[in-house]
């Protein structure tokens, strides 16, 4: 599909499955820090190493989140307070129907009031360990 998207929906799961939160807004981040190797010889032009196919090599593989919602139970709170924050999936689900499937550290949590009686939440969240993307079906 073709842009420009509606969006992206943000499902943080337990590791049954149940989703935790309701999202309302989110953003994310993919921290891209090239290598600078600039010298001299240059001519004070910056210069990223390269891998062996001639590309900018990208040692971080990084995703950083942070999102505002609802609660669906004490799970994601619990997990702050008890400073035990790996939420154990976490599913990024792009419009086209791609997703980004990994563990998360859930690496700030700030409760910020009532929504019409829900209580609302915003936090961060930085990948774990390895992530994988699915194309599309």
């Amino acid at each position: 599909m073709d842009g420009p998207y509606a969006g992206i929906l943000l499902k943080i799961k337990d590791s049954a499955g149940v989703v935790i939160a309701g999202i309302k807004t989110k953003s994310g981040t993919f921290p891209l820090e090239p290598i600078d190797v600039t010298t001299d010889d240059e001519n004070g032009f910056r210069t990223f190493l390269k891998d062996a196919a001639g590309e900018i090599f990208l040692p971080n593989k990084m995703i950083d989140l942070s999102f505002d919602g609802l609660t669906k139970n004490v799970t994601l709170i619990k997990a702050a307070a008890t400073q035990t924050g790996l939420v154990g999936e976490y599913t990024l689900e792009i419009p086209d129907g791609a997703k980004i499937v990994g563990d998360f550290a859930l690496t700030n949590l700030e409760i910020t009031g009532e929504r019409e009686g829900a209580m609302t939440i915003s936090g961060s969240l930085q990948s774990h360990g390895e992530w994988t993307w699915t194309d599309a079906p």
